[in-house]
């Protein structure tokens, strides 16, 4: 059994840790054989082509992953013998995609027998390749540092005092805690010959100090507490691998606990790394607003992207000349006409109601202000009325021809997984039916316009890629 286990500074800190290991795995077992160096992975899959089953594979994004070769290597001389596979890709950007393959007959219909998804996400160095389930994400979510850190709840972050601070109500260990001084207690019978062991990964983030073992009775072979205590020297995150086992015996090991350690300031939390359900108001991380990008180049200008109320504003006239609009200010009436071709609406300062080819006004999460002498609009706007295509990278916000996928409907779920991604688990109707989308969110891909909480109803553009997985799974990039 495996448990792992979160030492967790602030709930909502979008910050990303990777493992030093040459395959990095959300899982601790895979339905494939995995290789890889550097951006260069070959998924391996047993295959007998003498039964008529072969594998074949999609790529959803071509422009993400790369084919490179398959071998097919028989295991035997012996006629029949079975054999493995060899795929090989290569990642060519950061982003994320899936690669579907299936065993089947190419030559009969309906002749599958097995089928694999597999999820494939870069950024920077870091390159994971998992099979895709609910704990893996669709979009780059991962990052170094935290952009902002704290609950929110109702535009204010929670002031918290308490010592040893938990989400959950029992923890798998014991633990006491003094400042940046912390003890992990751990059940141990020295005299089984199973005693605890640790690894620091990151000896200038945690440093040891002390170990003792208590026993907790006289009597010869009675079981104790083991005290390992550390001390977090500066902010930021790592880990402590703790595994239970008989140093004189390999493969020993009968428990293990690994321990994220993260700190901000005066603030620690210690907490089981695990989905964690979030029943008050939150506010995803303060994106990233890094300027607008249209045809691949940062647009120049004297005001950027502001967060005004808590809503993700955009300067509607030097964005929309740059996509070829005509904007037209109109003095009398304090509005903006915006045309291109047949398109055509007009916004109006301080009046929450915009209309899309002359068809009846709605309202979008904030209406149009002045900030910096500069009209703004909220992101939404370009999508929702001008039909754009929008995506978000690294806080950049990039137009393109692609259609987006939209989602109405009531959050059932929020969720934060150990990598401390935030999923919005989200019920809509369909039909007759209702049905459910897991919504990836993070900072560096997603704009928030203000908090949200269990129960509200929200709007979501999304990637129109979605995992096959069920429920199905996407990246959010505006939530409103």
């Amino acid at each position: 059994m495996k448990k792992i286990v979160s030492i967790v500074l602030i709930l909502m800190m979008m910050t990303g840790v990777f493992a030093d290991t040459a395959v990095p795995t959300l899982y601790s077992e895979l339905p494939f054989e995995l290789t890889q160096e550097g951006d260069i992975f070959t998924i391996i899959l047993d295959e007998n082509p003498t039964t008529g089953y072969t594998w074949s594979y999609v790529v959803s994004k071509e422009e993400h992953v790369k084919f490179i070769s398959d071998e097919y290597i028989s295991q035997s001389n012996l006629h029949g013998a079975s054999g493995k596979h060899h795929y090989t890709f290569e990642v060519l950007a950061d982003g994320v995609s899936t690669i579907d393959f299936k065993h089947h007959r190419s030559f009969e219909e309906n002749s599958t027998i097995d089928s694999i998804d597999v999820l494939v996400y870069k950024s920077g160095e870091k390159v994971f390749v998992e099979e895709n389930a609910i704990v893996t994400i669709n979009e780059p979510v991962l990052i170094s540092e935290p952009i902002k850190t704290g609950v929110v709840v109702s535009n204010e972050m929670l002031e918290m005092d308490t010592a040893v601070p938990t989400l959950y109500s029992e923890l798998p260990f014991e633990l006491t805690q003094e400042g940046d001084i912390f003890t992990i207690i751990l059940d141990e019978n020295g005299s089984t010959g199973y005693t605890w062991s640790y690894v620091v990964n990151k000896e200038e983030h945690v440093k040891f100090i002390s170990d003792e073992y208590i026993t907790g009775s006289n009597i010869p072979g009675a079981p104790g507490k083991h005290y390992y205590t550390f001390e977090v020297l500066a902010d930021g995150v790592s880990t402590i691998d703790f595994t239970l086992s008989r140093s004189f015996e390999e493969n020993s090991t009968i428990d293990s606990i690994d321990v994220l350690v993260y700190k901000s300031g005066e603030k620690v939390f210690v907490e089981e790394n695990a989905i964690v359900t979030i029943d008050e108001p939150v506010l995803i991380s303060e994106p990233i607003q890094s300027g607008v990008v249209v045809s691949n180049e940062m647009l120049e200008m004297d005001t950027t992207i502001q967060t005004i109320d808590g809503v993700t504003m955009v300067p509607v006239a030097e964005t929309l000349k740059a996509l070829g609009y005509d904007v037209k200010w109109v003095s009398e009436t304090q509005s903006i006409e915006i045309s291109k071709g047949a398109q055509w609406t007009s916004i109006t300062l301080g009046k929450n109601a915009y209309f899309k080819n002359k068809m009846a006004a709605r309202p979008l999460s904030a209406a149009p202000v002045i900030y910096n002498n500069r009209a703004m609009v909220p992101v939404e706007f370009f999508n929702v009325i001008l039909d754009l295509g929008i995506q978000v990278k690294e806080g950049q916000i990039e137009f393109n021809d692609y259609d987006m996928g939209v989602y109405s409907g009531y959050i059932k779920e929020i969720k934060i997984n150990d990598k401390g991604v935030v999923s919005l688990f989200l019920t809509y109707e369909e039909g007759a039916e209702m049905v459910d989308v897991v919504i990836h969110t993070s900072n560096e891909t997603t704009f928030v316009q203000g908090s949200i909480k269990v129960g509200d109803q929200i709007r979501v553009l999304t990637s129109m890629a979605t995992t096959r997985s069920i429920p199905p799974q996407t990246a959010g990039y505006i939530i409103y």
